[in-house]
């Protein structure tokens, strides 16, 4: 059998949409990584004594920063709103001032390069007019806390059920990620924070 070749239109259409994917997991993870960075930088403001602990917690923030860095695309607009917003946590780091709370990056961008009504499309809409009542009731445990095993308890269903509806949730909004899952529901109004 001779070795295959990505001249096929399916394979060459394959690798093309594990690229895009790659790109946006990317994307999504250097998003995540400016919030975790954020937050890390932030910690010292609960002790607002100890020196250590800020100086500790910058330090680490500026580590991630580093990383950061390193991930940053190429070129294009990913490029110049990363090399902005890093610019500006890498400032705040510098500086003695209290870090301000950032505005939330832009939303990742739909996945294989069409809208087909997912990422930022999903995220105007409410979740009642996206989620069948199950899902949501599933995202609302979801975000109180619940793993998908008190979920499943807590709804009288299987395990398997409860994991097939959170999969269906982070699908059709395009968050998969618990913790943006979380901040999702929040910002609908179906948990408090």
């Amino acid at each position: 059998m001779a070795a295959s070749t990505f001249g096929n239109r399916p394979e060459r259409r394959e690798l093309e949409l594990l690229k895009a994917e790659s790109e946006r997991l990317r994307l999504e993870l250097m998003r995540s990584g400016l919030d975790i960075n954020y937050t890390i930088a932030r910690i010292s403001e609960a002790m607002p004594g100890s020196r250590t602990l800020e100086e500790r917690c910058r330090s680490l923030a500026r580590l991630g920063c580093s990383r950061l860095e390193r991930m940053l695309p190429q070129a294009g607009p990913a490029r110049e709103e990363f090399a902005q917003k890093l610019g500006q946590l890498r400032a705040a780091l510098d500086s003695e001032a209290p870090l301000a709370q950032p505005k939330t990056a832009a939303p990742a961008p739909a996945r294989n390069g069409s809208s087909n009504k997912r990422g930022t499309d999903r995220e105007q809409s409410s979740a009642v007019e996206i989620l069948t009542r199950r899902e949501t009731e599933v995202l609302r445990y979801i975000a109180q806390g619940h793993s998908t095993k008190q979920v499943a308890v807590l709804l009288g269903i299987t395990f398997k059920t409860a994991a097939c509806h959170r999969y269906r949730v982070m699908d059709k909004l395009g968050i998969h990620e618990t913790a943006n899952l979380v901040r999702y529901a929040i910002r609908q109004g179906m948990v408090e924070a």
